[in-house]
């Protein structure tokens, strides 16, 4: 499968995944880049944290990093959270044998898990207080949407369009 190849399918499916699940979903190289996203970011908080570079870094790249080298290892979905305490879920593309990429969502909360709303105000370089408005926008994502969301994503890689 080219990560690279049929643009519109790859729109479609990260559209679809998204509207599943209420995340942000992306299409990263094997290096774990970004290629392709979904829309705007799934919340304030997100929003908040992409505009800041080393909190980027910090936050969403390691996440990214970490649970992408999982999936590479295992050949399996990669359930986690960022720093922030956010889900983050990465799926592993196939060809052959070999990872050529992943798709990844982000941006939720478990029920019952709150966001790491001190390391947001330490990696953000702002108040914990100035956060409130920007986490209140952070959606609760039950279990089985997570279910569903990798679900959605493996029957469509198991058929790409020819």
């Amino acid at each position: 499968m080219d990560i690279h190849a049929n643009p519109n399918y790859w729109k479609q499916l990260l559209g679809e995944v998204e509207a599943i699940s209420g995340m942000t979903a992306t299409l990263y190289d094997s290096e774990g880049a970004a290629i392709r996203r979904s829309g705007d970011l799934s919340n304030d908080l997100c929003r908040l944290v992409q505009a800041h570079s080393s909190a980027r870094a910090t936050i969403c790249s390691v996440a990214q990093q970490n649970l992408g080298q999982e999936a590479r290892v295992s050949g399996k979905p990669a359930v986690g959270e960022c720093d922030l305490g956010m889900v983050k879920l990465v799926v592993p593309i196939f060809t052959k044998d070999e990872v050529v990429g992943f798709i990844g969502t982000c941006g939720t909360l478990e029920p019952d898990e709150e966001v790491e709303v001190f390391l947001a105000s330490m990696a953000l370089e702002t108040e914990e207080g100035a956060l409130a408005a920007p986490v209140a926008t952070v959606r609760i994502v039950p279990p089985e949407i997570i279910q569903r969301t990798i679900q959605t994503i493996q029957e469509a890689l198991a058929a790409p369009p020819s």
